[in-house]
């Protein structure tokens, strides 16, 4: 069997399909693919691929981060590029397809970022009259429906979505657009997050806010058993807005077996300057504010009514954009999030920043991220005591969860909770977390595997047992993973037993990567699929993988 190590990519410039030496290569969340590879190439695998992973593994992200003249502003950005591997009998495909948005049509017939997206404000369309830009203004159609961050299943069917209402079918063997829904059409939200909870029976929960009137957020319940697609979609409840003005804003939520958690953070959602830079063509990150005063709040609602039976449970300030997992154990609902110290992390994404720490040198670079420690997050577990007793001193941990050192304390009303720690916030930071979710979302745990970076900077992927707070970590210089996704094999009993994929990208060189394959038990490496592309292959950041002989048990 050929080592892995026998492959030796000439890092130091990009190059062509024939050879040819490029311009230096720009970091993996930095590029544009500028010719879709529409057609399979072949991957070389080195190592083996166990049989029984057959199917297809889409990843969706930002492809194209320059239009004409005109260049996306922030991390977040950029037009949806699907990719998609193929894996059968031990063999890759891989190919990739830009998502066809009414956002992408425009943008390409106009030359220009003619859009705004998440951190980008939009020109004028040329397209447009004077009268029908004036009026757009005040439609909050005008949202993007630039699906670029995730692809999630509805039944058996799949669906590109970022945080608007709108969504755009995908299939999963030729990654053609099949068309667009705009979820605003069956329920009365303004946005949903990428993020939605899939149940064994297919059951679909999501989040979504609604910034009419007094101001809501609003659980979505979607059961494709009833319909197809999002017909059956429903509110099975509505909380209100504490701070009308200013909305918590949220990338994911939790769910346990009998409960919907959902966290309000204090980066919010200012209304009035989100009003006016939709007035002015600005980009919705210019409405995002850090407001520590605003405590971090939990809210327990039951799955079976909707009914909000707790949501007295604070915490000190965080932000976050990913968590972990969630489950009940004796009477105690457990929360695992992946945190930030504070709301800095949004403007530490724009890509010229981002730039400052690709364009340093290996010897400086480890220097150059000191100030960037906003990107850093930790793994946290909070855990919230259900049926507590109002006559409970403050003094007194209400948390009796065995082998827990996370704690919680009456202060008045209020049931201040306090983390412990998963992970450190240098060398195992944790972000882009993905568990056994076929067997174990919503349920007690105890792996999850995420991407890492150390101290120097140096992409990983890393594994957590949430018990022993044991970590296993992979890296390979010049190298830079994807969200690793596991993949359980049939008829496993223990709960990392299966095999972990990742999307991997050169950092010096745009148009080579592979697909890594891992062991999910020893996190050792058991293959990788190298391919080469006629353009920039481009990070992304959520996917999923499709089983070939039963697409209606899509794995999130």
């Amino acid at each position: 069997m050929q080592s892995s190590k026998d492959f030796n990519p000439s890092f130091g410039y990009s190059t062509s399909v024939d050879g040819n030496p490029q311009v230096e290569a720009q970091s993996p969340h930095l590029r544009s693919c500028l010719q879709e590879c529409s057609e399979p190439v072949t991957a070389k695998v080195i190592g083996q691929i166990p049989s029984w992973v057959k199917g297809y593994l889409l990843r969706n992200g930002p492809g194209l981060r320059k239009v004409g003249l005109d260049e996306y502003c922030h991390l977040f950005d950029g037009l949806a590029l699907i990719h998609q591997f193929t894996i059968d009998n031990g063999s890759v495909t891989y190919r990739n397809r830009f998502l066809r948005s009414q956002a992408y049509k425009r943008n390409m017939k106009a030359n220009r970022i003619v859009v705004s997206d998440f951190g980008t404000r939009a020109y004028p369309d040329p397209c447009k009259s004077l009268l029908g830009r004036y009026m757009s203004y005040f439609s909050f159609k005008q949202f993007t429906d630039n699906d670029s961050v995730s692809i999630y299943p509805v039944g058996d069917e799949l669906y590109a979505s970022t945080e608007s209402t709108f969504l755009h079918k995908i299939d999963p063997e030729t990654i053609d657009t099949l068309g667009s829904t705009d979820l605003a059409q069956y329920v009365a939200v303004n946005t949903q997050t990428a993020h939605p909870h899939i149940e064994p029976n297919g059951v679909v929960y999501n989040l979504g806010s609604n910034f009419c009137g007094i101001g809501s957020y609003n659980v979505i319940k979607v059961d494709p058993n009833e319909s197809k697609g999002f017909k059956s979609a429903s509110l099975l409840t509505s909380i209100p807005v504490r701070n009308k003005m200013y909305p918590s804003y949220y990338h994911s939520f939790l769910v346990t077996e009998d409960f919907i958690v959902f966290i309000e953070q204090p980066l919010v959602t200012s209304i009035p300057s989100i009003l006016l830079n939709h007035f002015i063509g600005g980009a919705y990150s210019k409405s995002l504010k850090w407001r520590p005063e605003f405590k971090t709040r939990f809210n327990v609602i039951d799955k079976s009514n909707g009914e909000v039976i707790a949501s007295n449970y604070v915490s000190e300030p965080f932000a976050f954009f990913h968590t972990i997992n969630a489950y009940q154990e004796d009477g105690h609902v457990i929360c695992d999030i992946c945190c930030y110290e504070d709301g800095s992390i949004v403007n530490a994404l724009f890509t010229d920043k981002l730039a400052q720490i690709s364009d340093q040198s290996d010897e400086n670079k480890a220097e150059s991220v000191k100030d960037f420690q906003s990107l850093r997050s930790q793994a946290r577990r909070y855990v919230l005591p259900l049926n507590v007793d109002s006559s409970d001193e403050s003094s007194v941990n209400l948390v009796t969860l065995k082998g827990s050192s996370a704690k919680a304390v009456r202060n008045g009303d209020e049931i201040e909770v306090i983390h412990e720690s998963l992970t450190t916030t240098g060398s195992n930071m944790a972000e882009m977390p993905q568990i056994n979710y076929r067997h174990y979302n919503g349920k007690k745990y105890q792996y999850f595997y995420s991407i890492t970076r150390n101290e120097d900077y140096l992409a990983q992927l890393l594994k957590c047992d949430v018990i022993t707070k044991e970590t296993v970590l992979w890296s390979d210089q010049g190298c830079a993973p994807s969200e690793p996704v596991f993949i359980p094999r049939p008829g496993a009993v223990d709960e990392d037993d299966g095999v972990v994929l990742s999307a991997v990208l050169y950092e010096k060189i745009e148009n080579e990567g592979f697909l890594l394959v891992l062991d999910g038990k020893s996190f050792k490496e058991m293959a990788r699929a190298h391919f080469k592309t006629p353009s920039a292959i481009t990070s992304d950041f959520h996917g999923l993988f499709c089983p070939v002989e039963s697409p209606e048990k899509l794995i999130k």
